[in-house]
């Protein structure tokens, strides 16, 4: 890697850091309204699109694909919060990470148990990732 490039590995070099903000700031990202600039040196959260829910189904599949292969049911709190997750990823809270799960759940979705101290998930054998996104199209 030269020099002069802009991505050093290193999460705390200026570089990368600017290259971050530039991103989701001024290019590529900034349609996702995610932080917006309130001056050279404050940014704020910004009011990001709603994620339709189909989109959510196919991320929380992926996201069950790369952390838990072949788990049949992932906890809701899990989903909500931890660390690369659908709702961490799309800046959810656990409420509109239910209500989201609400408008999935059914045939050709998922289920959602919540009884006692269970509270989570479970996803059908067939259904993939890439089931949720073409289903998100043929729905638009």
């Amino acid at each position: 890697m030269a020099s002069d490039e802009i991505f050093t590995g290193n999460p705390r070099d200026p570089k990368e850091i600017k290259a971050f903000w530039n991103a989701y700031i001024e290019q590529a990202f900034s349609h996702l309204d995610y932080l917006r600039a309130e001056s050279e040196q404050i940014y704020v959260r910004g009011d990001p699109k709603p994620v339709p829910p189909r989109i959510f189904l196919a991320a929380m599949l992926l996201y069950r694909e790369r952390y838990a292969p072949g788990a049949a049911t992932l906890g809701i709190p899990t989903l909500a919060s931890a660390p690369n997750s659908p709702g961490r990823v799309f800046a959810l809270g656990e409420r509109r990470v239910r209500d989201l799960l609400e408008e999935v759940e059914g045939p050709g979705g998922i289920y959602v148990e919540s009884r006692a101290d269970l509270d989570q998930v479970r996803f059908p054998d067939d259904l993939t990732f890439l089931d949720a996104v073409r289903r998100y199209y043929e729905e638009r």
